[in-house]
Parts: C-alpha cells; structure tokens; sequence
C-alpha cells in the first residue's frame, strides 16, 4: 500500500511491483501523474490453478467414463456423458448471456477476446477462454478503468466456475458415489475423479467469495489466507459429506432419492422466492426471478449459499436443521431395516465425521477468521489515534481521528473533510482499491462514459453485494455514479 508520505514527487517513472497487491507504474511529467496498472502475481495464480483444475476435472471424468464403457457398464458411461455434456451446453448459454447483456454489438468481440469467444463456445471452452483472456490483458500495463472492466471480467469468470462446478461436478460427484457403493467396492479413478470433484466446486466458492471481498470491501476487511483456508475445508468438508449421503441414500433407497433431492429443491426454491430474495435482486423482471430461485434451490440441494445480500445466520441454521434431519431419518431407518455392509459403514463414518470437522471449521472461520471479527474497521478500533486509510473510489486520502472517549465507554470517531483538492493530480492508491463502492464523501470517475461502458458501478454500501452478477449478469454503467 501506498502511503500518502510516500507519494513521489519529482518528475519521473516510478513502479510498485506487487505480489499479493497489484503492482502499478507511476508517471509524472511536468506535475501530472499518469498510473498504469497490472495484476498481481498471486492473482495470476489463482488464474493458471483455476484453468488447471477445471481441465483436470474434465479430463478424469472422462477417464472414469471410458473405464466404464470397457467394463461394460453402458448405463453409468452413458449417464456421465449427458451430463457433461448437458452442463456444458447450459454453462455457454449462461456465458453468452453475460456477454451480450453488457457489451453493445459494435464493442462485444473486442471485449471478449474476438473471435475466439465464439470458437471457444462452439468447443464449450468458454470459461477456459475468458480466464486467458483476462491473463493477457492483466499482464500488460492499463489504465484503471480496464482494470475495473478486467476486474469485472474475472469476477465474471469464477461466477461462471460456480454455475459449472454446482451443474455438472456437483451431480457427477453424487452418480459416482452412487456407483462405488453400488458396486461395494473401491476404485482409485473413480475415487480420485469424486476428490477432484469435490476440490472443484469448493474452490470455485472459495474463489467466488474473495472475488466478492475484493470488488465490495475495504482492503482491510477481506479475506485473509486462514480465512481462505477455513473456508476451504470448511465447504469441501460439507459438500462430500452430502454427496456421500445423497449417494449412500440412493444406494439404500433408490428412486426414492430423487423425492429427496426434488423436495429439497422445490422447498428452497420458495423459500429464496417468499422471502423476496428474487424480487430485492431482480425487481424488474418476473422470469429472471424464477431462474434466480430455481437456480438457488438447486445449490441449495448440495450446500448453503448466500445469494442474499446481508446477513446469512438464519439462512444458514434453516439449512442445516433441515438436513441435519434428513440424515438422522434416513441413517435411523438404515441401521433398524438394511444390513450395514463395510463399505456403506465406512460411508456413514465419512458423513459423520466430516461434517463435526466442517463445522468446526466454519464456527472457527466465524469466530477468529471472519473479516468482521479481525477489527479492522476504523469504528470498531478501540485503541486509535490517526489512522491512514483507503477506500475504493476516494481519490484522497481521509484521515479518522479518535475522538474522547463518552462516559458510555462506546468509542467514537470524527471523520473530518478531506483537505485535499481533488482538481488535483490523483493521489496513487492500492492497485486493488478501485472504486466499486466507498464512502459518501467521493468522487466520481473523471473519464467519459459511453454506452458501450460494460462496468456496472452499484451501490455505495461495503455491503452491497452485486446480486445481480448472481444469475444473469446484466450490468450497464450509469451515466453518473456516486463512488
């Protein structure tokens, strides 16, 4: 992070390499500041490892479907192959949505990497695609409007990761579990495929969440890596632990378990709609709320996910009370009407044990790791004389003094007018800290808007999460914004 007391000021070409921050090229002539930015090491990172992922869960798919094409089980080859390909289909129709509801016809190719953004769908490589895209455009110096648009385009891109991992690793993860307890014995492929599997669509939570910390909070009140890390187990943990228990109940039930998953669908599905989750996110549109729902209740069959802007708690206690019964009904019928075998012993244990250890992992994100409980927050510091701090979309720095403390020994603080005149040259900042949301006393983006502008500046609110991302994407930026 840039300090204010380390500003340059002489004329000249200054850069700030970043790592875990993005990095940025300063360059002064004459008094006037010119910044260019590009991305940071780790973010490039998260990019090659999310591609990775994404191939190799493809590829080992593959391979456990070929296998049982060999062995001659047709209906399992068969079924993994529609499914794969059915989800592939849905996520490039959901991805060409996206790209055409926020770039105008004349902008789109150009936008979304030319001609290869319509090879790449025609192939169903589309998220593949879009992350190489942003990769060469993030590894070259551009001005801080692309890098909001690049911005956008990954948060884009780790939505469309979420949207596959929930449509076509989700459901593959259940069928293979299905058919390793059916089968009552163990495979390494296909073990191997249900780990990555799972890997897969915890990760692209993971990525989804701090893409969201990164857009819609202050620097200080995102996601730290032990946060990072407790989520991780904290989600994968939960979402094997209910494939193997949708597995186990097909294995014990059968068809029954499409009652089970449909119920808990439709269940959902009201529930996102009654309490007007659709209607706060898509107020304007009746059949973008039904997709939102429905989309939602189906997440909401293999884990708990907040698409609703605010608090999560009670979402969260409904979920789990909900399916805490389902597995204690179905794992009391099991052992008073079926022979428990080694394998289908070995589930429940799996189960069981998994989920204690996830929400051990979840209380302590909660607890210790939640960006909230870190007192960050200048109003939540107890002990403060003058701090420095950044918000996105403040082109000045503010300083927050401690006021005296009340007699009610709750702390306040006065936040005085910014004393910089911002006709001045911009006062670099945090390459990361862009202006998404900020505070009330800022300023607007000085460069020209058109329609073809794809960035949707919402809010003005740390807590205003773009829902609207959520589902279909739609963004188009106002003629003026309030950062």
């Amino acid at each position: 992070m840039i300090r204010s007391s380390q500003i340059p000021k002489q004329d000249g070409t200054y850069r700030v390499d970043g790592i875990f921050k993005s990095a940025q090229t300063i360059k002064i002539e004459n008094g006037q500041r010119t910044i260019s930015y590009r991305f940071s090491l780790m973010r490039l990172v998260r990019l090659i490892i999310s591609i990775l992922l994404f191939t190799l869960d493809y590829v080992t798919d593959i391979v456990v479907a070929i296998r049982y094409y060999q062995d001659g089980d047709t209906i399992w080859f068969i079924m993994i192959i529609v499914m794969m390909c059915c989800s592939a289909v849905t996520v490039q129709i959901f991805s060409i949505m996206w790209s055409t509801s926020c770039c105008d016809k004349t902008k789109r190719a150009s936008h979304n990497g030319g001609p290869y953004f319509y090879i790449s769908h025609f192939f169903c490589l589309s998220q593949v695609q879009r992350k190489i895209y942003i990769f060469y455009k993030g590894m070259k110096n551009h001005t801080e409007r692309q890098h909001i648009s690049y911005l956008y385009d990954l948060h884009d891109a780790y939505l469309m990761d979420l949207v596959e991992s929930f449509i076509e690793s989700a459901p593959q993860v259940v069928l293979q579990m299905y058919i390793l307890l059916n089968k009552e014995k163990s495979d390494f492929i296909t073990t191997l495929s249900v780990l990555i599997s799972g890997v897969a669509v915890a990760v692209s939570l993971v990525q989804y969440s701090k893409t969201l910390h990164e857009a819609h909070y202050p620097p200080k009140q995102r996601l730290s890596l032990p946060g990072i890390m407790m989520i991780f187990i904290w989600r994968y943990l939960f979402i094997l632990c209910r494939s193997v228990f949708l597995g186990l109940f097909a294995v014990v039930f059968t068809y029954f378990v499409f009652v089970l998953m449909g119920c808990h669908w439709l269940f959902f599905t009201f529930y996102l709609w009654y309490t007007e989750n659709g209607k706060e996110q898509f107020p304007e549109s009746a059949l973008k709320r039904i997709i939102y729902c429905v989309i939602g209740g189906f997440i909401y069959i293999f884990c708990v996910f907040n698409l609703k802007n605010g608090k999560s708690r009670s979402r969260y206690i409904l979920y789990y009370i909900i399916t805490i019964l389902e597995m204690a009904v179905a794992m009391t019928i099991w052992l008073l009407t079926q022979q428990l075998t080694q394998m289908r012993m070995f589930a429940l244990l799996v189960i069981i044990g998994g989920y204690f250890f996830g929400f051990l992992s979840m209380i302590s994100y909660y607890v210790c790791f939640h960006p909230n409980r870190l007192n960050y927050l200048p109003d939540k510091l107890q002990e403060l004389s003058t701090t420095q701090y950044y918000f996105r979309g403040i082109r000045e720095v503010s300083t927050i003094q401690h006021a005296n403390r009340p007699t009610n020994n709750q702390f306040t603080f006065k936040q005085p007018k910014p004393n910089v005149d911002v006709s001045q040259p911009d006062i670099p900042r945090p390459m990361d800290d862009l202006p998404f949301q900020s505070d009330d006393n800022v300023v607007a983006i000085e460069e020209p808007r058109t329609e073809s502008d794809n960035v949707r500046i919402k809010g003005d609110k740390a807590d205003d999460i773009d829902g609207e991302n959520v589902i279909l994407g739609t963004r188009k930026i106002p003629k003026e914004s309030t950062i």
